[in-house]
């Protein structure tokens, strides 16, 4: 019975997904916030159970830094791979620029093979999206909402810079970055992001899917498949 009512769940879903991205997701989020206690930031030992390739991220911090910094010292013309799936303004973009690796499943090879310790990382099938994301001096990333209820997010703080505040708030609650520290958290809830310094923050930006079990494990990678597809 579960299995008929999934099938046409994802058969409407499909349907409206074409039409509408984000209020296609809406029934499914409203299922996963009611099946899952409210959380906005793991704690370390959360963080640890939850996602357990953050203990290999963070004891390799120092080698994905240097990787990132050898990639930027080439002054490449990035731009931000985010463009590609999620409408926003030009000011929302500008001062906001990626290096990815991998984008709802789908891999950067080149890029993988020039950081050779974000692909060892990266063999694990739970991370659909990675890439290093790097701030301006000066930056605002103003309020938004993630729009899916089936991934987490993970930052590992590669460059923070210390002459102001540099920090992201979720709901409410409020992250500064720090070096070679890892923070998983909910990006579903209302979030916006300061870099209130004259020098650049650069952070590895991992998704992780939620851990679900079958068969809506199953209906969140479908999921995640279609989102690669459309713009939200």
């Amino acid at each position: 019975m579960l299995v008929l009512f999934l099938f046409i769940f994802l058969c409407l879903f499909v349907f409206y997904f074409l039409r509408n991205p984000t209020e296609a997701l809406l029934p499914y989020n409203i299922l996963i916030e009611n099946l899952y206690e409210k959380k906005v930031f793991y704690t370390e030992e959360e963080k640890r159970e939850v996602f357990p390739t953050s203990i290999l991220i963070e004891k390799e911090w120092r080698n994905i830094r240097r990787e990132c910094l050898d990639v930027l010292r080439e002054n490449l013309d990035l731009g931000n791979v985010g463009q590609k799936y999620i409408r926003e303004k030009d000011e929302f973009w500008s001062g906001w620029t990626t290096y990815e690796f991998r984008m709802f499943g789908q891999d950067n090879v080149e890029h993988l093979e020039r950081c050779p310790t974000v692909k060892k990382i990266l063999a694990d099938p739970n991370i659909p999206t990675a890439f290093f994301s790097i701030m301006e001096p000066g930056k605002t990333l103003s309020s938004h909402y993630g729009p899916f209820k089936g991934i987490l997010r993970y930052h590992l703080g590669l460059v923070i810079p210390s002459d102001g505040p540099c920090f992201m708030s979720v709901d409410g609650e409020t992250y500064d970055w720090v070096e070679g520290e890892g923070i998983l958290f909910d990006e579903t809830y209302k979030h916006f992001v300061h870099n209130k310094t004259d020098n650049y923050r650069v952070i590895l930006f991992l998704d992780v899917k939620r851990p679900l079990n079958y068969p809506l494990n199953k209906v969140n990678d479908f999921i995640l498949y279609l989102m690669g597809l459309y713009k939200f």
